[in-house]
């Protein structure tokens, strides 16, 4: 669950290399949405919800099997 009092900032990042380089998978406040990005090797792969109510309770559920990705966003 997240309580978002910011417009723009990163929650979460798991990266394959401390250069930033490699596989990663990162979870993002940007522009008043939540961002849901990860690279398995083919490029970037971007996810984006609708615009959040900022201070108030939400829960976020993502998910990554191999290529595929899964955003869920739940008020």
């Amino acid at each position: 669950m997240i309580h978002e009092i910011i417009f723009s900032g990163l929650l979460v990042y798991n990266g394959e290399q401390s250069t930033g380089s490699g596989d990663f998978m990162g979870v993002a406040m940007r522009d008043g949405r939540v961002e849901f990005k990860f690279d398995v090797g083919s490029g970037p792969a971007v996810i984006t919800s609708d615009p959040v109510q900022l201070n108030e309770w939400h829960t976020i559920r993502v998910k990554r099997n191999n290529r595929d990705g899964q955003f869920c966003f739940l008020i």
